[in-house]
């Protein structure tokens, strides 16, 4: 019966700061309310395009209105922002080098492709040491690497003395640093520091989840 009451309650909220004619204030303990609710099992892991994700974005706009803003489109708070999904075929997807095979969620972890309907059969691997190329880091881990139409092997995680947030933006965009250079595919290859941070046997239990990418 708890999901019935969320209408009602997104409702009085602003209604309740309207009244008292002033805006939410910021403290601590407003912030960690907020980030409660948002990481709330009830939104069941706010998944794009899920039922949790359209709960947290109707509050999140709720709570625009409360502070007085006006929507910067003329549809309102939202957009509609087109998302294509790639599922893994397990019983049709495998894996060798040298003629070694590994075995999925044992030896490996596979993700599905993000283009549609791409296969490869046979192909060159080179190793891009961190995979990272951009000139403000004065690092280019692709300088002298021809990668089109080959599978880059890349270290995962980021260089010694690198901003750990610098770090961590280079970690989502190292596919397609390889993809834009003509690469076919992408092997992370695990470093001692990530299996101090996140150990294999925990990796490999984790859930399959879909590649997302915006259409």
């Amino acid at each position: 019966m708890r999901p019935s009451l969320l209408s009602p309650m997104f409702a009085l909220l602003p209604l309740a700061l309207i009244a008292n004619d002033a805006p939410d204030p910021i403290t601590p303990a407003s912030v960690r309310a907020h980030i409660e609710f948002l990481a709330d099992d009830l939104l069941e892991g706010r998944e794009t395009g899920s039922r949790g994700y359209d709960i947290a974005a109707r509050y999140v706009a709720t709570r625009y209105q409360a502070l007085g803003l006006q929507p910067a489109s003329k549809d309102g708070w939202y957009q509609q922002v087109p998302f294509r999904t790639a599922t893994l075929d397990n019983a049709a997807s495998s894996f060798s080098i040298g003629g070694q095979e590994f075995v999925n969620r044992k030896d490996v972890l596979f993700g599905p492709a993000r283009a549609e309907g791409r296969t490869t059969e046979n192909a060159p691997i080179v190793f891009v040491g961190f995979g990272i190329d951009d000139p403000k880091a004065e690092q280019n881990d692709y300088a002298g690497l021809n990668v089109k139409g080959k599978i880059v092997a890349i270290l995962s995680g980021f260089p010694k003395g690198m901003a750990s947030d610098v770090g961590a933006h280079y970690g989502r965009s190292k596919a397609k640093m390889a993809e834009k250079r003509g690469a076919i595919g992408v092997i992370t290859v695990r470093t001692k520091d990530r299996e101090r941070v996140r150990p294999w046997t925990r990796e490999i239990e984790g859930p399959h989840h879909p590649s997302l990418g915006w259409a």
